[in-house]
């Protein structure tokens, strides 16, 4: 079997020919794609990206996603008999940031600390300023696949509400109410918390407007773990620039580094500067045990495709989507 690893998964073409339980040609794109007149034919591929150029570079048969979210893939334009498969595992990170945002935000641990040496302990116990709890609060999850229900049992957990928005409506276990995206503007206005965590499609590009973020409670705080694009950016930056959300944890951008514009503006808007807003660098899921699991995961999924069993997590076949998705 030949599989070629493409783009960021190259660096662990070696942790991935030892998880497999079966003998692999185990290839690095870049260490042929300059020397090849014509298009390399392998089993299967691994990225996180498959674009025009890669398409007419690697054929395979099974494209095996390094990550959750295909839409760096050029689905569309891929050839019939690829399939696509992706891969989680990172829910366990995420629903844990996203509480930790949380946490902060209503505690302000950081902000304790660092007041601490900077008056009189008297001074200090006296001026004490009551924090919140996030016992009693309302979340509002978009999108309650994975990472939504991971959050939603941490969640409750802690006493919070949990809204669920999903495609289909359908009311989830993990949820006290559950809406469907056409009917978001009224979910989110019962909320403290504000989270988004689906994938971006066509149906939710854009899908939090200023409509959306106008319905927010105007103490509301808005988390983005899923993409940047389901956030409209320029209403986003206007609606926290005023402060008529009181605040956003934003971990998910609208441009990221390529090979041909290496260091870009994460947006056209400088949330960064706004007090208001927590800005990360797309670090929600990134630990490591994750890529631990996640490998674990492919190198089984690989192993199925060997043996020609049924293959996880498929979400593309026969040159159409595959699932629902929430």
């Amino acid at each position: 079997m030949r599989i070629v690893m493409l783009g960021n998964t190259q660096p662990r073409a070696a942790l991935l020919r030892g998880l497999l339980p079966f003998a692999a040609e185990v290839l690095r794109d870049d260490d042929t794609r300059a020397g090849r007149n014509a298009p390399l034919e392998v089993d299967a591929a691994v990225s996180i990206r498959f674009t025009d150029a890669d398409i007419a570079a690697v054929h395979c048969r099974l494209l095996q996603c390094s990550g959750a979210g295909v839409d760096a893939i050029a689905l569309q334009h891929l050839p019939k008999e690829t399939i696509v498969c992706n891969v989680h595992e990172h829910e366990i990170p995420i629903a844990e940031f996203v509480i930790a945002g949380m946490l902060e935000h209503e505690i302000g641990l950081a902000r304790a600390v660092a007041t601490f040496a900077s008056a009189g302990w008297g001074n200090l116990f006296r001026s004490r300023v009551p924090h919140g709890e996030l016992a009693g609060k309302t979340i509002c999850i978009v999108g309650f696949g994975r990472i939504g229900r991971a959050l939603a049992v941490r969640a409750k957990a802690f006493g919070m509400r949990v809204v669920a928005v999903n495609r289909s409506g359908r009311q989830a276990a993990e949820a006290d109410v559950t809406s469907r995206f056409d009917r978001v503007r009224e979910a989110v206005g019962e909320a403290d918390y504000v989270v988004l965590a689906c994938p971006l499609t066509e149906e939710t590009r854009g899908l939090i407007d200023a409509g959306v973020i106008a319905a927010m409670r105007p103490s509301a705080v808005l988390v983005n773990v899923a993409r940047g694009e389901v956030v409209d950016e320029e209403a986003l930056w206007q609606a926290l620039s005023e402060k008529s959300i009181a605040a956003a944890l934003l971990d998910t951008w609208y441009s990221y580094p390529t090979a041909a514009a290496p260091d870009p503006k994460p947006s056209r808007f400088a949330f960064e500067t706004l007090p208001n807003v927590r800005a990360t660098p797309h670090v929600a899921a990134w630990t490591e045990a994750l890529m631990d699991r996640r490998y674990k995961a492919i190198a089984d999924n690989l192993a199925r495709f060997h043996r020609g069993e049924p293959l996880a997590n498929v979400v593309w076949k026969d040159g159409g989507p595959v699932g629902e998705g929430t």
